[in-house]
């Protein structure tokens, strides 16, 4: 691979690879490459950036027809672009892109293809997924979306084909862990569900005085917009952090930042010594737990069951709504009602409850709970997780002093650990008690305005896999019907509840961003036709029957986008900047092809024909007038003219209110929802009745019940983002403007502790052999010796090299030819209820070569 200095950095920068040529390596007349290009035929397009999937706004600069990168846009409350952004041009511009439609000529996973037409591509993909629908069973397609590029009309070619089944990435990433073990808290719930999805709330950085960060990094990470910039803004302001990490996040910066090192794993240990000191120092305002929180509830300290509930109806926003009720004691009657009732509810006590003519004693939540933490002593914590108990006590002395502008963060990509699920709930119902919720500095509900939607097609007449699932297994149970990738694969591999014989991945990387290499490689050759639609090889394309290669988002124009994890509500539009290269093609373009080959002539005219006649004007057009969220006089300023000039709409942030979308519209530091489960899988004998505890217990991490402690050679994988490095994206790490950055961070490598490397007799460099002795996929990478990484840990940074899959090497000449992907080795397992895949509970063996 050709090295990039620092000045051929920002030549390339400036010259935007000066085209094809320069990204490959080849010659090119000295003055061209050094000639600075010529700002008189500039111009600024406003774009959603894709070098990452969360559309942060920018500006595309484009110079005499040419893509130099993407800048903030100053329209924007929080302008600001991430170094994926600035190096978007050593995405469009490498010639290791998909050129054109391609045809599989070998066995799959080889990476063997012929070049096609386009006509011959779409015609096979035809061919072989209207079998399906011409059988009845449309059903037998699931389509996997990722990074697609036709929102608004891709995934309705399918829905009108008639398939259910959208099996969504989130249960690799923020589904189901955190979305259920935060929701269990303040909500949402969703058909009786809790989900708390990463745009429901956000951590409000800029204005916190003091965070703890477990498995959370908002610089390295992604979500430039807002969260990156909040924190920056937050770090400015002197913002304070402990940060409880295997490895220590250079990323978060050296200026007040404490690091923590723990082991990996049993985050929930410390949490729950954190939450033990907490509720011992009394670390909450009395009036904010009454007032906001079920803390008050009178349950039964054996059941774990409230003394008694009953649902009432009140009216919220001239809506009526419907709430749990329940039992406390007012200290003003004198007596045990209905909170609803009561004037002054008491926070402690032990008290005599009649309902339903059983008379028994009942404790506030917060006695039961605080009676639960009992023994989850400081230094009980320290013995499970290594962190010491002194300072796990400066960390509860630190929340003290400085709630209610203080935070525990609830995490983002959450699914690692089978503990993880109640790891959150506990920092969830944290939160509660510290009164972070609704506060400036704490945790905010974000604000995002809905669109609307041009193609309405009609409902699948068969369920999704999903349903089947979540009624069937009982690590779905807390399942999300939305975010089930994990169990598309478990469906190929036992045709339940149906056989899936055919597959979509538009923009979707199943093989390399879900943990369970052997079992998916399994299920991938199972398939009878895969069709991917990517302008970028990765694992997944190894084993397509047809790849199209879709133009990039600077190349093509999209639905508007009003999904962002903010408390400012925002509405943004990505406009084409450049034409497509080589033989690219408009995804929209591609999705009205596929939907004339495969839909009835009268299906076609009726849900697909407008967009034909209208194009992505009507689009537009369509989603504004149907824009929700927002008051009749922004909805008047917000046009596509504007969005055209502008590029961003944001309106303002509301004053931030303590609010909860739960049961009892409280925040449930004691969850009903959870108190329920708990009773119905206690009543079965099932061992999982301890996961859906509503009190804080302790679950040890799943590899932690294999062994007492971990072999010489032996570590736990754990993984983190750079600002360079997005999932496994060929956008990112096959990029030549990152790769001479990306070699300095050492993105290629593993890192161990140093002091246990020298005992393995590896030295900074060695190349290691990597592998779970339970699954069948070896790789290899460099190792890094470092002082600041857990010494049960290995960190390597996410979906850099190509792990157990080389065959990517061929079709990439910037990226590491080596390097770990801990999905590849992991075990095919599912944590708990809430079904998350787990991805770092397992243990791997190290060797060098």
């Amino acid at each position: 691979m050709k090295k990039t200095n620092r000045r051929d950095f920002l030549k390339l920068g400036g010259l935007a690879l000066a085209g094809p040529l320069v990204a490959t390596g080849l010659n090119v007349k000295p003055a061209q490459a050094e000639k600075l290009p010529s700002y008189g035929m500039e111009k600024h397009v406003p774009v959603n950036c894709r070098m990452c999937a969360q559309k942060c706004p920018g500006l595309a600069r484009v110079v005499d027809g040419r893509l130099v990168g993407i800048e903030a846009n100053p329209q924007s409350v929080l302008p600001g672009v991430c170094g994926r952004s600035v190096a978007v041009a050593g995405m469009v511009y490498n010639p290791n892109r998909i050129q054109s439609p391609l045809i599989r000529v070998g066995e799959r996973g080889e990476g063997k293809f012929r070049r096609a037409s386009w006509p011959e591509a779409l015609d096979l993909v035809a061919s072989k997924l209207k079998i399906y629908r011409d059988q009845g069973t449309p059903e037998a397609v699931a389509v996997a979306v990722r990074f697609h590029g036709a929102p608004g009309v891709d995934n309705e070619v399918f829905k009108v084909y008639g398939t259910p089944n959208f099996p969504g990435y989130a249960d690799t990433c923020w589904a189901n862990s955190r979305a259920v073990g935060l929701g269990v808290v303040c909500g949402p719930f969703s058909k009786g569900l809790p989900g708390c999805s990463p745009s429901k709330v956000s951590i409000n950085f800029a204005k916190a005085k003091y965070g703890v960060l477990a498995g959370r990094n908002p610089a390295g990470g992604l979500v430039c917009y807002p969260w990156a910039m909040n924190f920056c803004k937050g770090k400015r302001d002197g913002l304070r952090l402990t940060v409880v990490d295997p490895r220590k996040p250079s990323e978060a910066g050296e200026d007040n930042v404490h690091w923590l090192p723990i082991k990996p794993g049993s985050d929930l240990a410390f949490m729950l010594g954190l939450f033990h000191e907490l509720i011992k120092n009394k670390s909450y305002e009395p009036e904010y737990l009454i007032k906001h929180t079920n803390a008050p509830m009178l349950v039964d300290a054996k059941t774990l069951q409230p003394a008694g509930v009953r649902e009432i109806e009140k009216e919220e926003k001239g809506k009526k709504v419907k709430i749990l009720d329940y039992l406390v004691f007012d200290r003003a009657a004198g007596e045990v009602r209905f909170a609803s009732d009561a004037k002054n509810p008491a926070l402690n006590g032990t008290y005599e409850v009649t309902f339903t003519d059983k008379t028994f004693k009942a404790v506030t939540a917060l006695d039961r709970i605080a009676q639960e933490l009992k023994n989850y002593t400081p230094e009980w914590a320290e013995k499970k997780s290594d962190v010491p108990a002194g300072e796990i006590r400066k960390v509860a002395q630190e929340l003290e002093q400085n709630r209610p502008h203080a935070f525990i963060d609830p995490t983002y990509r959450s699914e690692r650990y089978f503990n993880s699920f109640k790891g959150i709930q506990v920092i969830g119902m944290m939160n509660a008690l510290i009164g972070a919720f609704g506060q400036e500095g704490g945790i905010i509900w974000n604000h995002s305005p809905k669109t609307g939607k041009l193609i309405h097609p009609p409902k699948a007449k068969a369920a999704a896999i999903s349903k089947y699932y979540m009624k069937h297994d009982p690590n779905f149970r807390f399942g999300n019907d939305h975010y089930y990738r994990h169990r598309a694969v478990e469906t190929l591999l036992t045709d339940k509840p149906y056989p899936i014989k055919a597959m979509v991945f538009n923009g979707a990387n199943l093989l390399g961003g879900s943990a369970g290499g052997t079992e998916i490689v399994e299920a991938l050759k199972k398939l009878e036709f895969t069709l991917c639609i990517s302008p970028f090889f990765n694992e997944t394309t190894l084993y397509a029957d047809v790849i199209l290669p879709d133009a990039t988002f600077v190349e093509r124009d999209e639905a508007i986008n009003s999904k962002y994890k903010s408390e400012v509500p925002g509405v943004t539009i990505n406009m084409k900047a450049i034409d497509p290269l080589f033989d690219a093609k408009d995804p929209y373009w591609i999705s009205l092809e596929l939907a004339r080959r495969l839909l009835t002539a009268e299906e076609y005219a009726t849900h697909f024909k407008p967009y034909e006649d209208g194009g992505i004007e009507l689009l537009w057009e369509t989603q504004l007038a149907g824009l929700k969220g927002i008051s009749a006089d922004e909805k008047k300023k917000i046009t596509v003219d504007y969005l055209k000039q502008h590029g961003i709409w944001n309106g303002k942030a509301p004053i931030p209110k303590t609010k909860a979308k739960t049961p009892t519209h409280k925040l449930e530091i004691f969850s009903t929802f959870l108190a329920s489960e708990y009773a119905e899988l206690e009543a079965k004998g099932d061992s999982n009745a301890l996961v859906a505890s509503p009190l804080p217990v302790w679950q040890p991490a799943n590899w932690m019940t294999t062994r007492d402690k971990l072999a010489q050679d032996e570590f736990i994988p754990i993984t983190g983002f750079a600002p360079l490095n997005s999932f496994t994206g060929q956008q990112t790490k096959d990029n030549r403007l990152l790769a001479n950055v990306g070699e300095s961070i050492s993105w290629d490598a593993v890192f161990i502790n140093k002091a246990k490397g020298k005992s393995l007799r590896l030295a900074d460099g060695d190349l290691v052999s990597i592998r779970n002795p339970d699954n069948t996929l070896e790789q290899t990478a460099r190792v890094v010796l470092s002082e600041l990484v857990h010494p049960d840990a290995m960190f390597s940074y996410y979906g850099t090299g190509p792990g157990a899959f080389k065959n990517l090497n061929k079709f990439y000449s910037n990226a590491p030819k080596t390097g770990f992907n801990p999905n590849h080795s992991a075990p095919y397992h599912h944590a708990p209820l809430v079904g998350g895949h787990a991805a770092h509970d397992f243990v791997i063996k190290m060797r060098k070569i």
